[in-house]
């Protein structure tokens, strides 16, 4: 995984050479990442008025009903599917935390003891806290009172006796026997889950003592001297009781808990830093609390997980233990401005395939100065600059799209920018960046509706910067796709305007 920040761009695409001379107004800025939302909660769906009829009211239409399916979606969601792996639980800050994975019979902290946490066989506790362990009286007797075995709970060397105590207070108290297997695993050891599977804690940084957790499955590797020889060789070396396989460690899953950033500096968590899924908390998100104020109490602020994502290869990072003072919308604005430097990287390599003259204007969010590189920096070594101009802030759209010399529009496709675009006949290039917002579906009516093309990405939602070359340079010279596109969009266009100057 790359350095992490936000890629808010628009690029304007021009049909003959560079115009030098267009306004520019810079507005220094810094920039700056993916939550898992454990939970659920309604949102209404949006009430639209039908102010005009046709292509328009369609588009009103279709954002009421993709609201409401969204809302609908948001209700009925459990958790997510990555690399393989099922997540679950709940994790809000000071209030719970509970992850857990079906397909490792686990569950990470217990919080409240959620239904589902009851039914896995392993409980890995990080640190006492009561968010994180206060439902584990609940969690053995309710394993007692289903019939099932009783569970294995790893816990860090330095609260096993007082687990002990309070599990026997509550023992005597309901008169109930707390059947299960307490495990002291110190940061270094190894425990065998099963024949395939071996779990090793990693050292944490938090106010309390801590650590997290990773899961690793146990792979067979035949041995480098036995590479060469054929199969029916390495079959008989095999029978004789030849020992031809390495036993190798892979990282699947690794789990933090809370802990504060320092983390990702310590060499000890380089298996963490390499799981395909690390689970990890980022309780603040804003510069309402600051970076030192998360390190006080021993937390991890989001620009300090960008400051050190160079580190990270997960390929998966899953985000808990958001605040409480942030609501479910915050938290999307917050996470979905944040996308990987390499989707900026394939933009800018996509620019210099295409052989166009551009200006591509960045803005990043404010507050990461003390954590973020310079624009400079940002950019691939090298990126050639001298067919575009490259402005970091904010710029006059309206007036860029409507110089005549302009060819085409990339945009992340937010309602206005696709008006302002259509309004003076424009084609758009669309590349939605925020999944949660309404980008996807305006990408999907501008498209449909002959106006736009769409940048697509892989299976694994990435660029490519040959495929971005090639849309950019079909729309621009292209005399069947660029002609229609223009075509459509200058038609519509005209009728918008004239709807408003009639509306007037």
């Amino acid at each position: 995984m790359k350095n992490i920040m936000h890629a808010s761009f628009f690029i304007a695409f021009f049909n003959h050479k560079f115009i030098s001379g267009v306004l520019i107004q810079i507005l220094k800025r810094n920039k700056p990442f993916i939550p898992l939302l454990f939970g659920s909660e309604y949102i209404s769906p949006c009430a639209v008025k039908s102010s005009s009829t046709g292509f328009l009211s369609a588009i009103e239409r279709a954002i009421e009903e993709e609201e409401y399916r969204k809302a609908r979606a948001e209700v009925n969601r459990k958790g997510l599917n990555v690399e393989g792996y099922s997540i679950e639980g709940h994790s809000i800050g000071g209030h719970e935390t509970c992850v857990i994975v079906p397909q490792l019979k686990a569950a990470f902290d217990i919080g409240r003891c959620p239904s589902r946490a009851v039914h896995q066989n392993f409980l890995f506790i990080t640190h006492a806290h009561l968010d994180h362990i206060g439902g584990l009286p609940m969690y053995i007797a309710t394993r007692g009172l289903y019939g099932l075995k009783p569970p294995t709970v790893f816990v860090p060397p330095s609260i096993k006796e007082d687990v002990e105590k309070l599990l026997d207070i509550h023992s005597t108290m309901s008169n109930v026997e707390l059947n299960l297997d307490l495990i002291a695993l110190d940061v270094g050891e190894t425990y065998e889950m099963r024949n395939d599977l071996v779990v090793r804690p990693v050292r944490t940084h938090h106010v309390i003592p801590s650590q997290g957790y990773v899961i690793y499955s146990v792979r067979k590797k035949l041995k480098k001297q036995y590479i060469h020889l054929e199969g029916k060789k390495i079959e008989k070396l095999k029978k004789s009781g030849v020992q031809i396989t390495d036993s190798v460690l892979c990282p699947e899953v690794a789990f933090t808990g809370d802990t504060a950033s320092d983390f990702y500096l310590d060499p000890r968590s380089a298996d963490a830093l390499r799981a395909k899924v690390l689970i990890t908390e980022a309780t603040f998100l804003d510069d309402n609390c600051s970076v030192e104020h998360a390190r006080e109490h021993g937390h991890t602020h989001i620009y300090e997980i960008m400051e050190h994502a160079k580190w990270i290869r997960n390929k998966t990072l899953v985000l808990t233990h958001f605040s409480p003072r942030y609501s479910i919308e915050e938290i999307r604005q917050g996470i979905s401005k944040l996308k990987p430097q390499e989707e900026m990287e394939e933009a800018a390599y996509g620019l210099e395939l295409s052989n166009v003259h551009f200006i591509w204007v960045v803005r990043f969010p404010t507050g990461e100065e003390q954590v973020v590189n310079k624009l400079e920096e940002t950019l691939p070594q090298g990126f050639l600059r001298e067919r575009g101009r490259i402005v970091e802030g904010r710029a006059p759209q309206a007036r860029i799209l409507k110089h005549p010399t302009i060819g085409a529009f990339l945009t992340h496709c937010g309602w206005n920018s696709i008006l302002e675009s259509i309004e003076f006949g424009v084609p758009i290039i669309a590349l939605p960046m925020n999944f949660y917002s309404d980008q996807p579906m305006n990408a999907r009516l501008i498209v449909e509706n002959g106006v736009a093309v769409e940048i697509a990405r892989d299976g694994n939602g990435k660029l490519h910067r040959g495929n971005i070359a090639e849309i950019i340079k079909d729309v621009i010279f292209g005399e069947q796709i660029g002609e229609d596109l223009r075509r459509k969009v200058k038609s519509l266009g005209e009728n918008i305007r004239l709807l408003r100057d009639r509306d007037e």
